[in-house]
């Protein structure tokens, strides 16, 4: 199966791409293959953050559906907030595409991980930061 094109007007600002590499894409289960899974074995295969101490915002992508719109499931942290954290759905396209102001854009990174790993590892190392 051929992905969807990925294209972002915020290309020009980053110093890798946005998505993760095709083979990392091609193992992220589609939307709603997991969700027999408890939630702590559910396994985190990419992450996106604000590499900034200021704005500390966090997505972690479970499943992925690039059919529509690249649009994941995963845990949801928006400004440091741990108390308000969730897990929910969220476009790439349109994290890729956030800009703070015209023609400042947030530069969401991608962090390349190394390999997939279950939520309850990937929070407890996580939670570290908020501590």
């Amino acid at each position: 199966m051929q992905l969807p094109p990925f294209t972002s007007r915020t290309d020009s600002f980053r110093d890798r791409p946005f998505m993760p590499p095709e083979e990392v894409l091609r193992g992220i289960p589609a939307l709603y293959a997991t969700e027999d899974v408890l939630v702590e074995q559910k396994l985190v295969h990419a992450h996106y953050f604000i590499p900034s101490q200021q704005l500390p915002f966090d997505w972690f992508v479970m499943e992925l559906s690039p059919e529509q719109n690249y649009t994941a499931f995963g845990f949801v942290c928006l400004q440091g907030d741990t108390a308000n954290a969730e897990f929910g759905y969220f476009a790439l396209w349109e994290l890729a595409d956030i800009f703070l102001a015209p023609g400042h854009p947030a530069v969401i990174r991608n962090e390349e991980l190394t390999q997939a790993t279950p939520w309850a590892q990937v929070r407890q190392e996580w939670g570290r930061k908020f501590a």
